[in-house]
């Protein structure tokens, strides 16, 4: 139980209620997660079982911490009741409990039922790259079929929407159908729906209608506002504008009392504007007021004329009409090819997370098996409901009661549309539970996270900005945030920095050739540097950004320069990365030479260590033709030095290409890697470790690629595009533990869910991206298909009726959910909160703010007309009474200011204010000697430390670097050349081949390692189960180790009962000056036999000693292990040996 939190009167009802359906619209920073545990944890104490309990939420790292906490809290209980068997028998039972995510509920049920479905018990779980791989090659297959069928139909759909040169826009199109269709639970009846309205009659059996007449009649309303003003505004002046203004008001208020969209389109090109008489004296202000807001409204109504009543209706519906034979068969192409691509994952025993969901709705529509499922649990519980899509939805519904849901989330925080999430499922409960659909819904609207300036500030934004008619919720009493905290706090901070040059200066003014996001960064740089002064640690700091792939480089590189650390915590796949991209470009070359771009990245690289000059000339050698071909005739043509290195490269290539016709994907990379240096020359580099790292990627991609039924390096190409192209792998490796002192940059998105006592949000002046509305075909859920006219006798494309209101309604759709996600953003911050934009044309933009103003809200039109976040920002903000700078620069009074609770900082700067300047450095001078000195100063400051001979040593030695001691430097450096001359494995790295046998010697079975097939056996088992690094693999000679096992000492450790191996120690020996340093070393194997120990220690390399120099030099480290076995586990020594396995010798020391 907890007691450490104090519950607020909402929470406890969320935790304690039963007996109904709830919906806990739980706002940013208010404990959600807290109440949530609790509630699962009263359960369990009033006796309920923690079987009973269904736990979902979107995220593997949400599930883990939420079981994480049950067990604090039910062990916290047990502790409390140490005889209650009940409560100890859930907390034994947790692990086994179905807290998980709902993808992985699904598979649970499928691999338990996977009869009923007539699915292979062996099915598995393909991989997104597979399953996109796949669906490419089914679609590529099954339009090739449909070619060969004239009557199909497919030549005026590709001709229609293909593209300029083949029909691949058409299968991008059916693919991204594909997605969006598999998110409702009934995809194909979806399809057909919005596919078979384009034959109708009315334009009201179009599902778009609906949109047109809201959309119209909003933009209208907007225009009466408008024009009230303006007659107000016109009485002043003269009545000959009033009357001008009035006809104008009467014919838009005419149209906008229709209320059937053909009519109502029909009626809209009847608007007309007439001229303003002119008038010599009168007050130019207040004149040139009207004149600009009439402009607006005018240009409102233009835009509706243009988009929806550029031809009569009838004509309009006449094109729709043309367009139902390309939809319908665009519905059978698409359901041929739905049904081609379940066929061929049946047959490969594969599913797909989608097929998942769609699996399990079918198994619980068996509604005796949905009615056991049902009784099962007593508790649903459902974690950002926001998030969930139809088809989950309708899972829930199939083993949920009346009295059992707990959906938990916060529509104000819906941010993922783009992965087909529909927050109006939410939003369905918000508004009407309590009403027809029963239930009850709880506001947890309270934040404990943020200080109160923070959370006011967000109130005063958002209660302007997030409305029902935009943003899909009313930020009303029940949605805006609100706090307990009395104490004074930080106001937020806004920063405008305007790239316009000041009194004819350059405009680069902030730095030669500063971008806005570089003088930005300048900026934040700075504040980041003050609050550092402050107290706050680096880590305290993070920096949030919209589109932040290009973005966050250049934000850590500016802070960078200025000595604060930071670290990108973006999306960097690490396909992406420098030293695969080579890789890539290497083996698309393999695949075909004759690509210039792949080619030139490789003759630069170390690989072939071409200069800038040498590639000039070899272009010269060959004008004409690509760069291989030129490559060729240098190889003949050249100056002698120069041929002979494209002849040598060339010859290389040849090989790599035999290789690649001969041997796998992986064997050919790891080749690559080893033959060339090219592991070894990354692990030196900076970041070394993780590049090494994401070779190590690259391999294991391979290696899963032919584990899957693939094969050929083309393919594999194709492979790795499509994973490149679509992110659907894991970002590159990485090595930081995320706690480094550093701030973080990221992108708004993956803020989500985290919180931080400072908080920039940057970029705010960027545009918004709308490209989902420029398809040649496009949907929405409620508005269906949008395509485009596609003219074949003029050959052009012009937009649809359909197509115009499907893209109006998804730019709707995107700014609602822009809006959201910037409440996520605003809501990270802890204590301080800090925005800030930069541009050109800043004091025109200021000017422009306020036409957004409307009672206490910013007007729709103004929401919806705008294209960045600051046009928001700043007209919400220009209101603030805080905002007095601002206000001058717009040249607007203080009449339509809001109330606020808390202050904010606006800031207005120019790019200039932020150049660089150096950062004074404290000057030092020598210290002087003084003349005279007192014996006691004399004394001290000659005393000499009696054990300075031991202070350069460490306290603690590895057993190898002791081992040293005793050795000459020069025996080392022999030893060391060695290394360097195996006559089979030039270039190789000993250390990495050291620890390769190592690892693979750690995991084998000496029992069954009786032959050199067997060995090798096993290393591919290993590989192909994860249990050993496909780079290591490679480095390995089964022959070696089989030529150790069928020794005499090899047949003797295979017969040993008990072995160690790898064993880590540490003990402490003393020295010669009688002080005791920690010793720390790895045992390779240790076997008993005969009551004592036998030791192993396993070498590479070792060419070019003989056997007694071999053991002088490491029979001070075996004496070592002597000691750390007889101290540590016990039992005597008898034995000891090096297995010099490169050369197939063993040496007793």
């Amino acid at each position: 139980m907890s007691k450490a939190f104090a519950f607020s009167p909402a929470q406890k009802d969320a935790i304690f209620a039963r007996g109904e359906n709830l919906l806990v619209s739980a706002g940013a920073g208010s404990g959600k997660t807290t109440v949530l545990v609790e509630r699962i944890l009263r359960y369990i104490e009033k006796g309920g079982k923690i079987e009973e309990i269904l736990a979902l939420t979107f995220t593997s790292d949400a599930a883990a911490d939420m079981r994480e906490k049950l067990d604090r809290a039910i062990s916290g209980l047990v502790a409390e009741h140490p005889d209650n068997r009940h409560l100890q028998e859930q907390l034994v039972l947790l692990p086994q409990a179905q807290i998980s995510t709902i993808h992985s509920f699904c598979l649970d049920l499928l691999r338990r039922n996977y009869y009923r479905l007539g699915l292979e018990a062996g099915f598995r779980v393909a991989g997104e790259a597979e399953v996109e791989l796949l669906e490419h090659d089914v679609l590529q297959q099954y339009l090739e079929e449909a070619y060969a069928d004239p009557s199909c139909g497919i030549a005026d759909l590709a001709d229609a929407y293909g593209g300029n040169r083949d029909d691949s826009a058409l299968g991008e199109i059916m693919l991204e159908l594909h997605q969006f269709c598999r998110s409702r639970p009934q995809p194909l009846s979806w399809l057909a729906a919005a596919c078979g309205v384009f034959d109708s009659q009315e334009l009201s059996g179009y599902p778009f209608a609906a949109d047109i007449m809201a959309r119209m009649q909003r933009e209208l309303t907007a225009v009466l506002d408008l024009y009230q003003y303006l007659l107000q505004q016109a009485a002043q002046l003269d009545d000959k504008w009033v009357a001008v203004l009035d006809k104008e008001r009467e014919q838009i208020a005419k149209v906008a009392a229709i209320t059937d969209p053909t009519a109502l389109l029909d009626a809209l090109p009847s608007i007309s504007f007439g001229r303003l008489p002119a008038l010599k004296t009168a007050d130019s202000v207040l004149r040139d007021d009207i004149k600009q807001r009439r402009d607006q409204a005018k240009e409102i109504v233009r835009a509706l004329q243009r988009k929806y009543a550029s031809a009569p209706v009838s004509q309009q519906l006449a094109e729709l009409h043309t367009l139902a034979p390309l939809m319908n068969t665009l519905y059978r192409l698409m359901e041929g090819f739905e049904s081609a691509l379940t066929a061929e994952k049946r047959r490969r025993g594969w599913i797909d997370f989608a097929d998942m969901e769609h699996l399990t709705l079918a198994l619980l529509e068996d509604e005796s098996f949905g009615a056991e499922l049902a009784e099962q649990y007593r508790e649903i519980l459902i974690d950002e409901y926001q998030d969930i899509n139809e088809l989950q939805e309708a899972i829930l519904r199939s083993i949920c009661g009346s009295d059992n849901l707990f959906a938990v989330g916060d529509v104000k925080q819906s941010i993922y549309r783009f992965r087909l999430a529909e927050p109006q499922l939410f939003l369905d409960k918000y508004n009407d539970y309590g009403s027809y659909l029963g239930g009850r819904r709880i506001d947890l609207n309270y934040n404990y996270r943020s200080e109160t300036a923070v959370i006011d500030g967000v109130n005063f934004i958002f209660r302007q900005l997030m409305r029902a008619d935009i943003a899909e919720i009313e930020y009303d009493n029940d949605a805006q945030l609100h706090t307990e905290k009395t104490a004074p706090s930080a106001a937020p901070e806004f920063w405008l920095i305007d790239m316009d040059p000041v009194d004819g200066g350059s405009a680069d003014d902030g730095g030669e050739g500063a971008t806005a996001l570089e003088v930005e960064a300048r900026l934040i740089a700075r504040r980041i540097r003050e609050l550092h002064d402050e107290g706050y640690s680096y880590r305290d700091i993070a920096i949030l950004l919209r589109a932040s792939r290009s973005r966050e480089p250049v934000i850590v590189a500016e802070l960078a320069s200025q000595g604060i650390p930071a670290i990108s915590e973006g999306y960097q796949g690490y396909l992406e990365t420098a030293e695969i991209s080579l890789m890539l470009s290497t083996l698309r070359v393999i695949d075909n030479p004759h690509q210039d771009i792949a080619l030139a990245a490789v003759l630069r690289s170390p690989l072939a260590d071409f200069t800038p000059d040498e590639l000039v000339e070899i272009r010269f050698t060959a004008k004409e033709g690509d760069l291989y071909s030129a490559v060729q005739a240098a190889a003949t043509a050249s100056e002698q030095a120069l041929a002979s290195k494209c002849a040598s490269f060339i010859e290389r290539l040849e090989q790599w290409r035999e290789l690649a016709a001969r041997q796998n994907v992986s064997s050919l990379i790891a080749t690559l890697y080893r033959e060339n240096g090219y592991y070894q020359l990354v692990g030196a580099m900076k970041d070394g470790a993780v590049r090494q790292a994401n070779l190590r990627l690259l391999l294991q991609e391979a290696y899963d690629y032919e584990r899957h039924d693939y094969a050929g390096l083309f393919r594999f190409i194709n492979y790795l595009n499509q994973v490149e192209e679509k992110k659907l792998r894991s970002a590159a490796a990485c090595l930081t533990g995320g706690r480094e002192d550093a701030v973080r940059v990221m992108s708004i998105h993956r803020s989500k869910g985290l919180e931080f006592p400072v908080v920039f949000v940057a970029g705010l002046g960027g545009k918004f991206n709308f490209l989902s509305e420029r398809g040649d075909i496009i949907w929405e859920r409620d508005a269906g298909l949008g395509p485009m006219i596609a003219d074949r006798k003029s050959r052009r494309k012009y937009p649809s009726l359909a197509h115009t209101a499907v893209a109006d309604r998804l730019r709707e759709l995107s700014l609602a959910e822009e809006i959201r996600i910037y409440y996520v953003a605003f809501t990270r911050a802890r204590e301080r909160l800090i925005l800030s934009a930069a541009g050109r044309g800043m004091a025109d933009k200021l000017s422009q703010w306020a036409q957004g103003w409307a009672d206490e809200r910013l007007s729709a039109h103004y929401v919806l007309r705008a294209n960045s976040p600051l046009s928001w920002l700043g007209a919400a903000l220009l209101r603030h009474p805080d905002a007095k700078e601002w206000r001058e620069l717009a040249g607007r009074d203080d009449q339509s200011l809001l109330p606020a609770s808390a202050h904010w900082q606006f800031h207005y700067l120019c790019a200039a204010d932020l150049s660089y300047m150096d950062e004074p450095v404290a000057a030092t001078s020598p210290c002087q000697p003084a003349e005279h000195v007192s014996p006691q100063v004399a004394s001290a400051l000659s005393y000499c430390y009696p054990y300075a001979a031991i202070t350069s040593s460490p306290v603690k030695w590895t057993v190898t670097a002791l081992s040293r001691l005793g050795i000459s430097d020069d025996e080392f450096t022999a030893t060391a050349a060695y290394a360097q001359e195996s006559p089979s494995e030039k270039g190789v790295d000993y250390a990495l081949r050291g620890t390769a046998y190592h690892s693979f010697l750690e995991k084998l079975d000496f029992s069954a390692a009786d032959s050199e097939k067997a060995v090798a056996e096993q290393l591919a088992d290993l590989v192909a189960a994860g249990s050993l690094d496909p780079v290591q693999a490679a480095l390995v000679e089964p022959v070696r180790i089989s030529r150790f096992l069928t020794s005499p000492l090899g047949q003797r450790l295979r017969a040993a009962e008990r072995i160690l191996r790898e064993q880590e120690f540490t003990f402490l020996a003393d020295t010669d000056q009688g002080e005791q340093i920690l010793v720390q070393g790895m045992l390779d194997l240790a076997f008993w036999e005969n009551d004592g120990w036998v030791l192993l220690d396993y070498k590479t390399g070792g060419y070019g000693k003989d056997q007694e120099q071999l053991r002088k030099m490491y029979a001070p480290q075996l004496a070592y292990y002597r000691q750390a076995v007889e101290r540590l586990v016990g039992g005597p020594v008898h034995e000891a040996w090096l297995v010099m396995l490169d050369l197939g010798t063993i040496i007793a020391v």
